[in-house]
């Protein structure tokens, strides 16, 4: 996101954070994509947020 994001993107943003906050709860199933890989990924919520370590990482994603 950044400053000049369409308000849309930006409430869409927003909206998905929300979701994630209080709707998504502790061994719910979650799907995301990876368009560098080209594949969807699959996972469940393990409970509380934490940052991976560089040899964890999915891509260049550190937080699971």
């Amino acid at each position: 996101m950044y400053g000049n994001s369409k308000p849309g993107r930006t409430s869409g943003a927003v909206h998905v954070l929300c979701k994630f906050r209080d709707e998504i709860k502790k061994v719910d199933l979650i799907t995301s994509y990876s368009p560098e890989r080209r594949e969807y990924l699959i996972g469940e919520d393990l409970g509380e947020y934490v940052c991976l370590d560089n040899d964890q990482r999915i891509d260049d994603y550190a937080n699971a």
